[in-house]
């Protein structure tokens, strides 16, 4: 996705709507591989464009909830 594609989603919220944000950019991936390419970078882009990310949303999901859960007992 291009950050002008989340630009424009993002128009949807209020401006001071509370939100939770993951990303990943060139730089997340580069920390790692001192030796990525922009090349390879977009090849990874490519690769993955339009796949599910199901699995890290319910991990995310649950994480939420037993925070909430975790708050709520401490009242």
């Amino acid at each position: 996705m291009k950050a002008k594609d989340v630009i424009e989603y993002m128009k949807e919220y209020d401006p001071e709507d509370e939100l939770l944000v993951m990303w990943w950019d060139f730089d997340t991936l580069y920390n790692n591989y001192d030796n990525l390419t922009d090349k390879e970078w977009n090849k990874v882009i490519n690769a993955t464009d339009g796949y599910g990310f199901d699995g890290i949303s319910q991990d995310v999901y649950e994480i939420l909830e037993e925070t909430l859960f975790e708050i709520r007992k401490e009242k």
